[in-house]
Protein backbone atom coordinates (compact mmCIF):
# COMPACT_ATOMS: atom_id res chain seq x y z
CA UNK A 1 0.00 0.00 0.00
CA UNK A 2 2.73 2.46 0.96
CA UNK A 3 5.67 0.86 -0.79
CA UNK A 4 8.95 -0.46 0.46
CA UNK A 5 11.90 1.37 1.97
CA UNK A 6 13.25 1.63 -1.58
CA UNK A 7 10.11 3.49 -2.65
CA UNK A 8 10.45 5.74 0.38
CA UNK A 9 13.97 6.68 -0.59
CA UNK A 10 12.94 7.27 -4.18
CA UNK A 11 10.26 9.69 -2.99
CA UNK A 12 12.75 11.49 -0.79
CA UNK A 13 15.30 11.74 -3.59
CA UNK A 14 12.85 13.71 -5.70
CA UNK A 15 13.05 16.47 -3.10
CA UNK A 16 15.79 19.09 -2.59
CA UNK A 17 19.15 17.51 -1.75
CA UNK A 18 20.23 16.90 1.83
CA UNK A 19 21.82 20.05 3.15
CA UNK A 20 22.65 21.65 6.41
CA UNK A 21 21.15 24.97 7.33
CA UNK A 22 22.71 28.01 5.65
CA UNK A 23 20.61 30.80 7.16
CA UNK A 24 17.46 32.71 6.23
CA UNK A 25 16.13 32.38 2.67
CA UNK A 26 13.85 35.23 1.55
CA UNK A 27 12.41 33.24 -1.37
CA UNK A 28 11.48 30.38 0.94
CA UNK A 29 9.96 32.81 3.47
CA UNK A 30 7.63 34.16 0.78
CA UNK A 31 6.47 30.66 -0.13
CA UNK A 32 6.02 29.75 3.55
CA UNK A 33 3.95 32.91 4.11
CA UNK A 34 1.60 31.94 1.27
CA UNK A 35 1.20 28.47 2.74
CA UNK A 36 0.53 29.87 6.21
CA UNK A 37 -2.15 32.22 4.92
CA UNK A 38 -3.89 29.31 3.19
CA UNK A 39 -3.47 26.69 5.94
CA UNK A 40 -3.58 28.56 9.23
CA UNK A 41 -5.95 31.46 8.56
CA UNK A 42 -9.61 31.78 7.68
CA UNK A 43 -12.26 34.39 7.02
CA UNK A 44 -14.05 35.90 10.01
CA UNK A 45 -17.28 37.69 9.23
CA UNK A 46 -19.15 39.70 11.86
CA UNK A 47 -22.65 40.89 10.97
CA UNK A 48 -24.32 43.50 13.18
CA UNK A 49 -28.05 44.23 12.77
CA UNK A 50 -30.99 45.71 14.63
CA UNK A 51 -34.09 43.83 15.75
CA UNK A 52 -35.68 44.39 12.33
CA UNK A 53 -32.70 42.87 10.54
CA UNK A 54 -31.36 46.17 9.25
CA UNK A 55 -27.56 46.55 9.11
CA UNK A 56 -25.93 48.76 11.72
CA UNK A 57 -23.13 50.84 10.21
CA UNK A 58 -20.31 52.16 12.36
CA UNK A 59 -20.41 49.51 15.10
CA UNK A 60 -17.00 48.90 16.67
CA UNK A 61 -15.82 45.28 16.41
CA UNK A 62 -12.91 44.03 18.53
CA UNK A 63 -11.47 40.58 17.82
CA UNK A 64 -9.05 39.27 20.43
CA UNK A 65 -7.43 35.91 19.86
CA UNK A 66 -7.26 33.81 23.03
CA UNK A 67 -5.53 30.62 21.93
CA UNK A 68 -4.07 29.07 18.77
CA UNK A 69 -5.65 26.05 17.09
CA UNK A 70 -2.11 24.97 16.15
CA UNK A 71 -0.28 23.39 19.08
CA UNK A 72 2.54 25.45 20.60
CA UNK A 73 3.70 23.59 23.69
CA UNK A 74 6.51 22.37 25.90
CA UNK A 75 7.66 19.64 28.23
CA UNK A 76 7.19 20.73 31.84
CA UNK A 77 8.05 19.58 35.35
CA UNK A 78 5.38 18.39 37.81
CA UNK A 79 7.63 19.42 40.70
CA UNK A 80 7.75 23.03 39.53
CA UNK A 81 4.08 23.12 38.62
CA UNK A 82 3.19 22.19 42.19
CA UNK A 83 5.95 23.94 44.15
CA UNK A 84 5.19 26.65 46.73
CA UNK A 85 8.28 28.84 46.24
CA UNK A 86 8.61 31.95 44.07
CA UNK A 87 10.50 30.07 41.35
CA UNK A 88 7.64 27.62 40.97
CA UNK A 89 5.14 30.47 40.83
CA UNK A 90 7.16 32.13 38.07
CA UNK A 91 7.37 28.82 36.23
CA UNK A 92 3.61 28.28 36.40
CA UNK A 93 2.94 31.80 35.14
CA UNK A 94 5.17 31.25 32.12
CA UNK A 95 3.44 27.96 31.34
CA UNK A 96 0.06 29.72 31.43
CA UNK A 97 1.28 32.53 29.20
CA UNK A 98 3.27 30.60 26.60
CA UNK A 99 1.73 27.21 25.87
CA UNK A 100 -1.57 25.67 24.77
CA UNK A 101 -0.41 22.08 25.32
CA UNK A 102 2.22 20.48 27.54
CA UNK A 103 3.71 17.11 28.33
CA UNK A 104 5.19 16.05 31.64
CA UNK A 105 8.84 15.51 30.71
CA UNK A 106 9.59 12.52 32.92
CA UNK A 107 6.85 12.08 35.52
CA UNK A 108 4.78 9.54 33.54
CA UNK A 109 7.73 7.40 32.46
CA UNK A 110 7.97 3.93 33.99
CA UNK A 111 10.69 4.67 36.58
CA UNK A 112 9.42 8.07 37.80
CA UNK A 113 5.85 6.72 37.84
CA UNK A 114 6.92 4.22 40.51
CA UNK A 115 9.24 6.61 42.39
CA UNK A 116 8.62 8.24 45.76
CA UNK A 117 11.13 11.11 45.80
CA UNK A 118 10.76 14.90 46.07
CA UNK A 119 11.34 15.21 42.32
CA UNK A 120 9.11 12.34 41.21
CA UNK A 121 6.12 10.91 43.02
CA UNK A 122 2.64 10.01 41.95
CA UNK A 123 0.76 12.40 44.25
CA UNK A 124 2.75 15.32 42.84
CA UNK A 125 2.13 14.11 39.28
CA UNK A 126 -1.63 14.07 39.83
CA UNK A 127 -1.58 17.52 41.44
CA UNK A 128 0.25 18.84 38.39
CA UNK A 129 -2.20 17.19 36.01
CA UNK A 130 -5.14 18.60 37.94
CA UNK A 131 -3.61 22.09 37.97
CA UNK A 132 -3.11 21.95 34.20
CA UNK A 133 -6.72 20.88 33.72
CA UNK A 134 -7.86 23.86 35.83
CA UNK A 135 -5.86 26.13 33.49
CA UNK A 136 -7.50 24.49 30.44
CA UNK A 137 -4.10 23.33 29.16
CA UNK A 138 -4.36 19.88 27.52
CA UNK A 139 -1.66 17.37 28.44
CA UNK A 140 0.18 14.75 26.38
CA UNK A 141 1.05 11.57 28.23
CA UNK A 142 4.73 10.68 27.76
CA UNK A 143 5.02 7.76 27.53
CA UNK A 144 3.23 4.44 27.96
CA UNK A 145 6.11 2.19 26.93
CA UNK A 146 9.43 2.36 25.09
CA UNK A 147 10.04 0.51 21.86
CA UNK A 148 13.16 -1.14 23.24
CA UNK A 149 14.45 -2.59 26.50
CA UNK A 150 16.33 -0.01 28.58
CA UNK A 151 18.96 -0.59 31.23
CA UNK A 152 17.03 1.46 33.80
CA UNK A 153 13.68 -0.28 33.32
CA UNK A 154 12.15 -1.16 36.73
CA UNK A 155 11.77 -4.73 35.52
CA UNK A 156 14.81 -6.27 33.85
CA UNK A 157 14.67 -8.25 30.65
CA UNK A 158 16.21 -11.74 30.86
CA UNK A 159 16.61 -13.72 27.61
CA UNK A 160 15.87 -16.92 29.51
CA UNK A 161 12.53 -15.55 30.75
CA UNK A 162 11.30 -13.06 28.15
CA UNK A 163 7.64 -13.40 29.18
CA UNK A 164 8.35 -11.81 32.57
CA UNK A 165 9.29 -8.52 30.93
CA UNK A 166 6.44 -8.75 28.45
CA UNK A 167 3.91 -9.30 31.23
CA UNK A 168 5.38 -6.47 33.34
CA UNK A 169 5.19 -4.07 30.39
CA UNK A 170 1.55 -4.91 29.76
CA UNK A 171 0.68 -4.57 33.44
CA UNK A 172 2.45 -1.20 33.66
CA UNK A 173 0.61 0.13 30.61
CA UNK A 174 -2.74 -1.02 31.94
CA UNK A 175 -2.19 0.30 35.46
CA UNK A 176 -0.96 3.72 34.29
CA UNK A 177 -3.67 4.31 31.70
CA UNK A 178 -6.35 3.34 34.21
CA UNK A 179 -4.94 5.62 36.91
CA UNK A 180 -4.39 8.65 34.67
CA UNK A 181 -7.71 8.31 32.84
CA UNK A 182 -8.85 11.46 31.07
CA UNK A 183 -6.19 13.71 32.60
CA UNK A 184 -4.28 13.43 29.31
CA UNK A 185 -5.71 13.99 25.84
CA UNK A 186 -3.21 11.70 24.11
CA UNK A 187 -0.39 9.28 24.82
CA UNK A 188 2.94 8.58 23.25
CA UNK A 189 1.89 4.94 23.26
CA UNK A 190 5.23 3.58 22.04
CA UNK A 191 8.18 5.96 22.37
CA UNK A 192 11.35 5.41 20.30
CA UNK A 193 9.63 2.67 18.38
CA UNK A 194 12.36 2.49 15.71
CA UNK A 195 15.40 2.81 18.02
CA UNK A 196 17.30 0.33 20.15
CA UNK A 197 18.86 -2.04 17.64
CA UNK A 198 18.91 -5.62 18.92
CA UNK A 199 17.03 -4.51 22.07
CA UNK A 200 13.96 -3.44 20.08
CA UNK A 201 10.76 -5.15 21.13
CA UNK A 202 10.12 -6.39 17.61
CA UNK A 203 13.56 -8.04 17.66
CA UNK A 204 13.21 -9.61 21.10
CA UNK A 205 9.64 -10.78 20.49
CA UNK A 206 8.13 -10.00 17.07
CA UNK A 207 6.62 -6.99 15.28
CA UNK A 208 3.22 -8.26 16.37
CA UNK A 209 4.13 -7.18 19.92
CA UNK A 210 3.73 -3.58 18.75
CA UNK A 211 0.21 -4.45 17.61
CA UNK A 212 -0.48 -6.17 20.92
CA UNK A 213 0.56 -3.10 22.92
CA UNK A 214 -1.35 -0.65 20.75
CA UNK A 215 -4.49 -2.78 20.85
CA UNK A 216 -4.24 -3.01 24.61
CA UNK A 217 -3.90 0.77 24.86
CA UNK A 218 -6.81 1.16 22.46
CA UNK A 219 -9.00 -0.99 24.70
CA UNK A 220 -8.15 1.16 27.73
CA UNK A 221 -8.28 4.70 26.37
CA UNK A 222 -11.07 7.07 27.30
CA UNK A 223 -13.25 8.63 24.56
CA UNK A 224 -11.41 11.01 22.21
CA UNK A 225 -7.99 10.14 23.69
CA UNK A 226 -5.41 9.72 20.93
CA UNK A 227 -2.50 7.30 20.63
CA UNK A 228 0.79 8.32 19.00
CA UNK A 229 3.98 6.52 18.15
CA UNK A 230 7.09 8.65 18.55
CA UNK A 231 10.64 8.63 17.24
CA UNK A 232 13.72 10.83 17.02
CA UNK A 233 16.44 11.51 14.44
CA UNK A 234 13.85 11.90 11.69
CA UNK A 235 14.32 15.58 10.87
CA UNK A 236 18.03 16.02 11.49
CA UNK A 237 20.77 16.06 8.87
CA UNK A 238 22.86 13.06 9.88
CA UNK A 239 23.75 9.78 8.20
CA UNK A 240 22.55 8.00 11.37
CA UNK A 241 19.02 9.28 10.94
CA UNK A 242 16.11 6.88 11.50
CA UNK A 243 13.90 7.97 8.61
CA UNK A 244 13.86 4.66 6.73
CA UNK A 245 13.45 2.62 9.92
CA UNK A 246 10.55 4.76 11.12
CA UNK A 247 8.90 4.65 7.71
CA UNK A 248 9.04 0.85 7.76
CA UNK A 249 7.54 0.71 11.26
CA UNK A 250 4.71 3.03 10.26
CA UNK A 251 4.10 1.03 7.11
CA UNK A 252 3.88 -2.18 9.12
CA UNK A 253 1.50 -0.65 11.68
CA UNK A 254 -0.72 0.84 9.00
CA UNK A 255 -0.91 -2.29 6.88
CA UNK A 256 -1.82 -4.31 9.99
CA UNK A 257 -4.49 -1.76 10.97
CA UNK A 258 -2.85 -0.88 14.28
CA UNK A 259 -4.93 1.58 16.31
CA UNK A 260 -2.77 4.69 16.38
CA UNK A 261 -3.84 8.23 15.56
CA UNK A 262 -0.73 10.30 15.06
CA UNK A 263 2.95 10.36 14.17
CA UNK A 264 5.34 11.90 16.67
CA UNK A 265 8.68 13.27 15.52
CA UNK A 266 11.31 14.57 17.91
CA UNK A 267 13.44 17.48 16.79
CA UNK A 268 16.67 17.58 18.79
CA UNK A 269 19.18 19.59 16.76
CA UNK A 270 22.83 20.52 17.19
CA UNK A 271 24.66 23.10 15.03
CA UNK A 272 25.98 20.20 12.94
CA UNK A 273 22.58 18.59 12.25
CA UNK A 274 20.40 21.56 11.29
CA UNK A 275 18.28 20.74 8.24
CA UNK A 276 17.37 23.31 5.61
CA UNK A 277 13.65 24.28 5.64
CA UNK A 278 12.87 22.99 2.16
CA UNK A 279 14.41 19.66 3.12
CA UNK A 280 12.24 19.61 6.25
CA UNK A 281 9.18 20.01 4.03
CA UNK A 282 10.35 17.12 1.84
CA UNK A 283 10.85 14.81 4.82
CA UNK A 284 7.41 15.68 6.15
CA UNK A 285 5.90 15.06 2.70
CA UNK A 286 7.35 11.55 2.68
CA UNK A 287 5.61 10.71 5.98
CA UNK A 288 2.35 12.46 5.14
CA UNK A 289 1.43 9.46 2.97
CA UNK A 290 0.23 7.72 6.15
CA UNK A 291 -2.63 10.25 6.44
CA UNK A 292 -2.13 10.90 10.11
CA UNK A 293 -1.28 14.19 11.80
CA UNK A 294 2.39 14.80 12.51
CA UNK A 295 3.31 16.36 15.83
CA UNK A 296 6.80 17.65 16.63
CA UNK A 297 7.00 16.32 20.16
CA UNK A 298 10.45 17.44 21.36
CA UNK A 299 12.10 20.44 19.72
CA UNK A 300 15.33 22.11 20.76
CA UNK A 301 18.54 23.54 19.30
CA UNK A 302 21.29 22.70 21.75
CA UNK A 303 24.98 23.25 22.40
CA UNK A 304 27.36 21.51 24.78
CA UNK A 305 26.60 18.35 26.73
CA UNK A 306 23.49 17.12 28.50
CA UNK A 307 23.13 18.94 31.82
CA UNK A 308 25.97 21.37 31.02
CA UNK A 309 25.34 25.07 31.63
CA UNK A 310 27.03 25.96 28.39
CA UNK A 311 27.59 29.68 27.80
CA UNK A 312 26.55 30.51 24.25
CA UNK A 313 28.48 33.09 22.26
CA UNK A 314 26.50 35.90 20.56
CA UNK A 315 27.00 34.08 17.25
CA UNK A 316 25.66 30.83 18.68
CA UNK A 317 22.64 32.59 20.15
CA UNK A 318 21.98 34.21 16.77
CA UNK A 319 22.19 30.84 14.99
CA UNK A 320 19.91 29.23 17.55
CA UNK A 321 17.34 32.01 17.15
CA UNK A 322 17.49 32.00 13.35
CA UNK A 323 16.96 28.25 13.16
CA UNK A 324 14.17 28.36 15.73
CA UNK A 325 12.40 30.92 13.54
CA UNK A 326 12.87 28.89 10.37
CA UNK A 327 11.96 25.55 11.97
CA UNK A 328 8.75 26.92 13.49
CA UNK A 329 7.89 28.57 10.18
CA UNK A 330 8.51 25.33 8.28
CA UNK A 331 6.27 23.37 10.64
CA UNK A 332 3.51 26.01 10.75
CA UNK A 333 3.46 26.07 6.95
CA UNK A 334 3.21 22.30 6.38
CA UNK A 335 -0.28 20.80 6.04
CA UNK A 336 0.52 17.53 7.82
CA UNK A 337 1.89 19.17 10.99
CA UNK A 338 -0.50 20.02 13.81
CA UNK A 339 1.95 21.39 16.36
CA UNK A 340 5.38 21.83 17.91
CA UNK A 341 6.34 21.15 21.52
CA UNK A 342 9.64 22.29 22.99
CA UNK A 343 11.52 19.85 25.19
CA UNK A 344 11.72 22.40 27.99
CA UNK A 345 11.86 26.21 28.04
CA UNK A 346 13.70 27.38 31.18
CA UNK A 347 17.44 26.96 31.77
CA UNK A 348 16.79 26.00 35.40
CA UNK A 349 14.92 22.85 34.37
CA UNK A 350 16.12 21.68 30.98
CA UNK A 351 18.02 18.55 29.96
CA UNK A 352 20.23 20.74 27.73
CA UNK A 353 20.21 24.13 29.49
CA UNK A 354 21.75 25.80 26.43
CA UNK A 355 18.55 25.10 24.47
CA UNK A 356 16.20 27.01 26.79
CA UNK A 357 14.22 30.10 25.80
CA UNK A 358 14.83 31.74 29.18
CA UNK A 359 18.01 31.93 31.24
CA UNK A 360 18.28 30.89 34.87
CA UNK A 361 17.36 34.43 35.96
CA UNK A 362 14.32 34.36 33.59
CA UNK A 363 15.82 36.87 31.19
CA UNK A 364 14.74 36.06 27.67
CA UNK A 365 17.19 34.76 25.06
CA UNK A 366 17.04 35.54 21.33
CA UNK A 367 15.32 32.20 20.62
CA UNK A 368 12.75 33.09 23.26
CA UNK A 369 12.08 36.39 21.53
CA UNK A 370 11.53 34.45 18.31
CA UNK A 371 8.97 32.20 20.02
CA UNK A 372 7.08 35.14 21.51
CA UNK A 373 7.25 37.17 18.29
CA UNK A 374 5.92 34.41 16.05
CA UNK A 375 3.36 32.83 18.35
CA UNK A 376 1.92 35.98 19.91
CA UNK A 377 2.56 38.72 17.35
CA UNK A 378 3.11 37.64 13.76
CA UNK A 379 0.78 34.63 13.96
CA UNK A 380 -1.76 36.25 16.26
CA UNK A 381 -4.96 38.18 15.53
CA UNK A 382 -5.96 41.14 17.73
CA UNK A 383 -7.70 43.88 15.82
CA UNK A 384 -10.48 46.47 15.87
CA UNK A 385 -12.64 47.36 12.87
CA UNK A 386 -15.88 49.22 12.08
CA UNK A 387 -18.90 47.74 10.33
CA UNK A 388 -19.50 48.93 6.77
CA UNK A 389 -22.75 49.99 5.08
CA UNK A 390 -23.90 46.35 5.12
CA UNK A 391 -23.25 46.14 8.86
CA UNK A 392 -20.32 43.81 8.26
CA UNK A 393 -16.68 43.33 9.15
CA UNK A 394 -14.83 40.69 7.17
CA UNK A 395 -11.16 39.86 7.69
CA UNK A 396 -8.68 37.02 7.80
CA UNK A 397 -7.58 35.72 11.17
CA UNK A 398 -5.45 32.90 12.48
CA UNK A 399 -7.34 29.77 13.46
CA UNK A 400 -8.06 29.46 17.14
CA UNK A 401 -10.28 30.68 19.98
CA UNK A 402 -11.49 34.29 20.05
CA UNK A 403 -13.26 36.81 22.20
CA UNK A 404 -15.57 39.12 20.24
CA UNK A 405 -16.66 42.50 21.57
CA UNK A 406 -19.12 44.61 19.58
CA UNK A 407 -20.06 48.15 20.65
CA UNK A 408 -22.78 50.30 19.10
CA UNK A 409 -23.34 53.53 20.95
CA UNK A 410 -24.14 52.55 24.53
CA UNK A 411 -24.87 48.94 23.55
CA UNK A 412 -22.27 46.24 24.04
CA UNK A 413 -22.13 42.54 23.19
CA UNK A 414 -19.39 40.05 24.08
CA UNK A 415 -19.02 36.37 23.21
CA UNK A 416 -16.46 33.65 22.59
CA UNK A 417 -16.14 31.62 19.41
CA UNK A 418 -13.62 29.53 17.50
CA UNK A 419 -12.29 29.67 13.97
CA UNK A 420 -11.42 26.11 13.03
CA UNK A 421 -12.25 25.89 9.33
CA UNK A 422 -11.82 28.19 6.35
CA UNK A 423 -14.53 30.60 7.50
CA UNK A 424 -16.85 31.48 10.38
CA UNK A 425 -19.70 33.99 10.65
CA UNK A 426 -21.03 35.51 13.86
CA UNK A 427 -24.26 37.52 13.92
CA UNK A 428 -24.94 40.14 16.57
CA UNK A 429 -28.39 41.69 17.03
CA UNK A 430 -28.92 44.91 18.99
CA UNK A 431 -32.14 46.58 20.07
CA UNK A 432 -31.11 49.92 18.61
CA UNK A 433 -34.35 51.56 19.76
CA UNK A 434 -33.21 51.52 23.38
Amino acid sequence: MFGSAAAFWYLLQQSPPESTYSGPDSTWYAEAARRIDSLRKGWITIEVRDMQGRPLTGASVRLQMQRHAFIFGSAVSAQLLTGTDSTSARYRERVRQLFNRVTLENDLKWGPWLAETPRYNRAQTFRALDWLRAQHIPVRGHALVWGYVRENDPVRYHPAHPERYRTALRMHLQEKMTAVGDRVVEWDAINHIAAGGSRRLDQLYSPSFWLELLRLADSLRVPDQRLFVNEGRILITDRRNRRAAYYEVLRYLTEHEAPFDGIGMMGHFTPQTLTAPRRLWAILDSFAVFNRPILITEFDVRFGRQGEHYRLSPQEEALQAAYTRDFLTAMFSHPAVEGVLLWGFWEGRHWYPSAALYRQDWSIKPNGRVWEDLVFRQWWTDTTATTDARGRVRLRGFKGAYQLTVTYGALRHQESFSLTDSAVTRRVVFDASR
